[in-house]
């Protein structure tokens, strides 16, 4: 059990700690990459990130029969953590919390939850390629 929560769930908590670190830094500037919409490029990054960490975690960390639903779980506390995330900002001077900012993390947690299976097909194959 031990090993399970260290591989699986530790890496998504550690990442839900950077996310929330972030979020309490007072006038976070983004560096300017071009493009209008770079602050939405960033939540949809780290929060694709954090979907893989917690789609994995409970993908692993749950028994074959629970997978399924524990996935939704996955997904729902991701996107709360989001809303939770963005509601923090409120009281972060110099930060406000976003709708679009919400909208772009929900982008980014169901690109998360697609490639943990891409990662898990190609994790898969290579497995069976060492066996």
């Amino acid at each position: 059990m031990k090993k399970r929560f260290f591989l699986y769930y530790l890496p998504a908590i550690l990442y839900a700690g950077v996310i929330f670190a972030l979020s309490s830094m007072k006038n976070l500037h983004i560096p300017d990459i071009g493009i209008s919409w770079s602050d939405k490029i960033a939540h949809f990054m780290e929060y694709s990130i954090f979907s893989f960490f917690m789609v994995r975690a409970f993908y692993y960390g749950s028994s074959p029969e629970n997978r399924k639903r524990n996935l939704w779980i996955a997904i729902l506390l991701s996107l709360l953590y989001a809303a939770s995330d963005e509601f923090h900002q409120i009281y972060v001077p110099g930060r406000t919390a976003s709708v679009s900012d919400w909208m772009a993390d929900s982008v980014g947690i169901t690109l998360g939850y697609f490639l943990f299976f891409y990662w898990k097909k190609i994790e898969d194959r290579f497995r069976h390629f060492l066996a």
